[in-house]
C-alpha cells in the first residue's frame, strides 16, 4: 500500500506543472495589475474624504446661519451681535469671515428686503434671512482640474421675528 501511494506521489509530480513558474513575459503583470488598480483606489478614496469635508462644512455652516436666526428672532435690532454669534459657531470653518454673513429683513406685505443695518422701525413679525457664502478647497486630485481649486459654499436659514426691539 505504501508502495502504491508512493508511486502516485511521484506521477503527480512529474505530470503537474510547478504554480511559481510563469509563462514568458508575465512575470510583472502582477505589479502592475496593483499598482493600476492602487492608483484608482485612492483617487476614489480622496473623493470620499473631499465629499465628506464638504459634507461637515456645509453642516457647520447652516448650523451657524440657524443660529444667528435664532439669535435675531429675539433680538432683531443688534446685527454686530447677530454676526458675532453666527461667527462665534464658525470657529472650526477656518476660511470664514465677517463679510460672508449677510442678514437682511423682509416685509412679507411688500416683499421688500433691506440689510441688518439699514432696518428700522418695528421688525416684529417680519422675515429675517442670514446667509453665509464660503469658500472651500478642493484636495481631490484630478477633480480640482476639472471644477477649480476651490468651489463656493453657501446656505441660508429664515425665521420670524418675534419679538420688538
Amino acid at each position: 500500500m505504501k508502495r502504491l501511494f508512493r508511486l502516485i506521489k511521484c506521477l503527480s509530480v512529474s505530470k503537474a506543472e510547478n504554480p511559481r513558474q510563469h509563462k514568458r513575459g508575465e512575470s510583472g503583470q502582477g505589479m502592475v495589475e496593483l499598482a493600476i488598480s492602487l492608483i484608482v483606489i485612492l483617487v476614489i478614496l480622496a473623493g470620499i474624504v473631499d465629499i465628506s469635508r464638504t459634507i461637515m462644512t456645509k453642516m457647520q455652516l447652516q448650523d451657524a446661519a440657524e443660529e444667528g436666526v435664532v439669535y435675531a428672532m429675539a433680538f432683531p435690532k443688534n446685527c454686530t451681535q447677530i454676526q458675532y454669534r453666527v461667527l462665534q459657531n464658525l470657529s472650526k470653518v477656518k476660511s470664514a469671515t465677517l463679510g460672508s454673513v449677510v442678514i437682511t429683513y423682509t416685509t412679507i406685505s411688500t416683499g421688500v428686503s433691506v440689510p441688518c443695518t439699514s432696518a428700522t422701525g418695528d421688525l416684529k413679525g417680519q422675515l429675517i434671512k442670514v446667509s453665509i457664502a464660503n469658500s472651500f478647497p478642493v484636495s481631490m486630485p484630478f477633480l480640482g482640474t476639472v471644477v477649480g481649486s476651490s468651489r463656493t459654499i453657501s446656505v441660508e436659514a429664515k425665521g420670524i421675528v418675534i419679538k420688538s426691539n
